[in-house]
């Protein structure tokens, strides 16, 4: 069994966002992609309503964030 990796991205440029998204798509990745447009949603989603970052522990990402945020 393999285990799926999302992908979260962080990029404030929505039509960067949409060009790494079908570029991602059309090289044939199928995972799961959570784009954020900012660090504190992306923190947000990674660390959960808790803070502690339970809500995602074992779960595998790839994070790309946006070099020029």
């Amino acid at each position: 069994m393999t285990m799926s990796v999302t992908i979260v991205m962080v990029e404030d440029d929505e039509g960067h966002a949409r060009l790494i998204t079908k570029n991602l798509q059309r090289a044939g990745v199928r995972n799961e992609i959570k784009a954020f447009a900012d660090g504190t949603s992306a923190l947000d989603f990674l660390l959960g309503a808790d803070r502690t970052g339970a809500v995602n522990a074992g779960r595998p990402m790839l994070i790309l964030p946006d070099l020029n945020l």
